[in-house]
């Protein structure tokens, strides 16, 4: 921001010091109608200034304030040049308050510009916006290395729209802050760190990479019941962004009166137009629409771990120009909502969009409990209905609908299974739980838990009494005729199997590591976190004794995919081998005793990637097709269609994050070490 008032300089000069050689340093006195700063320019020895009044900060240095400050426009002003950018400096308000009352939305209270690193702290900052629009407590624009920590911003009335806004700038850190207000914004700036702050606000990102909000408590400002709030957190055309750990409470009573006349926030978390993001481990309560809504496209990201209780609408969804293409959405928990997921789509293709997606999402291991109506009504365990009506401006050959994995959800067994249109879009991995519903809408073959009653305790029956005897004729007997004995049955017993507990670290994937690092880290979101493992049983003297198949599954804390796995082989001591596909067998080094009847924990197995062929071995083989599927060209005949990444495998992606890049040609040459 810059002032928009003409500064006066008035120059004296003191002689500061006498050494070996006399500095004569110069000191400017700049005024603001009646305020004055005395700020340090060139020459200054001074490593801390005290300021006593608004002004403007040109030089490098510590400046601490010395009693409260109030002005009716910015009051200070931290700022370079774009070709002489100002660096390193901080302004420590020691605990007292710059408060700045306006009647133009044009200023900030304090302002910085084409500056690097900056520190602003322990400052009390207090904007009485009284035209009620924008007058932000701070304002950045085109800063590198901001950091704003231990403040407290706040924003009056509570209506007034920024605390805060961050343009253009990289590599900035809000840290340990309270802040209140109705909004703040980033804009069009990366590498931004939002932790650990109260808000008492909302937090509006645009056009910003790689940027993480974690660890924020987000409140209503003093429980205002204001009605028809957005969203806590909003975040569009970015990527890389993170999204984690945060804590929501939007203040919705759980009365629906109509969208616009409800209580609290909207949403907790809308995210539009992103690619690569992490929306893990939040805890979103008392929203009155959806815990998270999309807008527009969400690609090759990752909705995990997030806890969803008392929602409007639902718990996950979206509708306005809503896409989903490569997500993984999973161990989400929904409670207390219509529905645990709500998709649909709302108006025509975008200028940017060529195709309608719901394609290649995997919805894993999410729980739906407690289902109640809201601002909709409760109706199936999840809504996606992407179905095309005759006014829709879309046509069938501009949607891309296919290849989602659903499994290991559970829906609850008081709603029905989820309503999804058109089918074939859904498929049906297994271990869903939910109440079928017949109709040809619900792809998924439920399963239904059944509960076993109580037994009903066993009661000793009342003797009957024999009544006394009577005169009767006795008729002439009748022959009894008693048939042969049937021969008894025995029934031939099921043969007792053994149970082996089955750890599996795949290299480039987890915590599996590689040949080189055994203990890095490789991609934690596997686009398929269940596969298929077959288990070898071979004796002292190397040969076969038998085989069988199970499942493994990714656990995302211990970085590694686990399993139990029946087995029928005969009681003894074996070596136990491993396969799956893509990487190749490992054995234990020492045999294994397995005991019919009993689970056995085998040591765990480290297993090497770039096995692409299945042929048992890392060579020329294997590399060749790793190139022809490189980049674009796994779309391309050149490709072969076994080795493209599809939904029943990782192909060429070795690394299983969904693209065939650098990081799959560095895993397979790391692999190739110890051949």
């Amino acid at each position: 921001m810059l002032f928009n008032k003409r500064m006066q300089t008035i120059s004296i000069s003191n002689i500061l010091r006498i050494t070996l050689i006399t500095l004569i340093a110069v000191f400017s006195i700049c005024q603001f109608g009646s305020h004055y700063v005395y700020a340090s320019v060139l020459g200054s020895t001074s490593s801390s200034n005290q300021i006593s009044t608004c002004g403007s900060i040109t030089q490098s240095g510590t400046y601490t304030l010395s009693q409260d400050l109030t002005s009716t426009n910015t009051c200070i002003t931290i700022s370079g040049t774009s070709g002489a950018p100002l660096t390193n400096v901080t302004l420590d308000c020691a605990g007292h308050s710059i408060t700045m009352t306006t009647q133009s939305d044009i200023y900030s209270a304090i302002s910085t510009s084409y500056a690097n690193a900056i520190t602003i702290t322990n400052c009390t900052v207090v904007t009485n916006d009284q035209v009620g629009s924008v007058a932000d407590a701070i304002s950045v624009d085109n800063d590198n290395g901001f950091t704003f920590t231990n403040n407290t911003l706040t924003c009056n009335p509570i209506t007034s729209w920024s605390v805060f806004t961050i343009s253009n700038s990289q590599n900035g850190i809000i840290n340990n802050n309270t802040i209140n207000g109705e909004e703040s914004f980033i804009r069009s700036s990366n590498n931004i760190q939002i932790t650990n702050n109260q808000y008492h606000a909302g937090l509006s990102v645009y056009h910003t990479d790689n940027s993480t909000i974690d660890s924020n408590v987000f409140k209503l400002r003093n429980n205002t019941g204001m009605v028809g709030i957005g969203e806590y957190i909003e975040v569009e055309w970015g990527s890389n962004n993170t999204i984690s750990n945060n804590a929501m409470d939007g203040g919705w009573d759980g009365v629906a009166r109509g969208y616009s006349k409800d209580t609290g926030f909207d949403d907790g978390i809308v995210w539009g137009s992103e690619a690569g993001d992490s929306v893990i481990n939040n805890t979103i309560s008392n929203i009155y629409d959806c815990g998270i809504e999309n807008i527009g496209v969400i690609q090759n990201s990752v909705i995990s771990g997030n806890k969803i209780t008392t929602a409007g609408t639902c718990g996950i969804g979206g509708w306005y120009w809503s896409s989903l293409l490569n997500n993984n959405i999973k161990n989400n928990t929904v409670d207390q909502a219509p529905e645990m997921f709500a998709f649909t789509r709302i108006y025509g293709l975008q200028s940017t969009e060529q195709y309608v997606y719901f394609e290649n999402n995997t919805f894993d291991s999410n729980i739906f409990t407690n289902q109640r109506n809201g601002e909709t009504q409760a109706s199936n365990g999840g809504f996606i209905n992407l179905g095309l009506s005759p006014s829709s401006s879309i046509t069938p050959s501009q949607t891309k609908y296919d290849n989602n994995i659903f499994e290991n959800n559970n829906f609850g067994v008081s709603v029905f299974s989820p309503f999804i249109n058109p089918p074939s879009l859904a498929v049906d991995k297994g271990n869903n739980i939910c109440k079928p519903l017949i109709s040809p809408d619900t792809p998924l073959n439920c399963i239904t838990p059944v509960i076993s009653p109580n037994p009903t305790p066993l009661t000793t029956p009342s003797p009957t009494p024999i009544p006394s005897p009577k005169i009767s004729v006795t008729p002439t007997p009748v022959p009894i005729f008693t048939p042969p004995p049937l021969p008894t049955i025995t029934p031939t017993p099921t043969p007792s199997v053994a149970v082996l507990g089955i750890t599996v670290f795949l290299h480039g994937i987890g915590k599996g590591g590689d040949n080189i690092s055994p203990n890095s880290i490789g991609n934690t979101s596997p686009r398929h976190p269940r596969r298929t493992i077959t288990i070898t049983f071979l004796s002292q003297q190397n040969q076969i004794s038998g085989s069988t198949k199970g499942t493994v599954n990714y656990s995302n804390i211990s970085g590694n995919f686990q399993g139990f796995i029946t087995s029928n082989v005969p009681s003894g001591t074996y070596i136990i081998k491993v396969a799956l596909d893509g990487f190749l067998p490992n054995q234990t080094s020492t045999p294994v005793s397995i005991t019919a009847g009993k689970t056995i924990s085998i040591p765990s197995f480290s297993l090497t990637n770039g096995n692409i062929n299945n042929t048992g071995s890392l060579d020329i083989l294997n590399y060749n097709i790793l190139i022809s599927c490189y980049g674009s060209a796994v779309n391309t005949s050149i490709c072969p269609q076994a080795y493209r990444p599809s939904a029943a495998s990782s192909g060429a992606d070795i690394d299983d994050d969904g693209i065939v890049d650098g990081g799959d040609y560095n895993l397979f040459l790391r692999e190739l070490h110890t051949q």
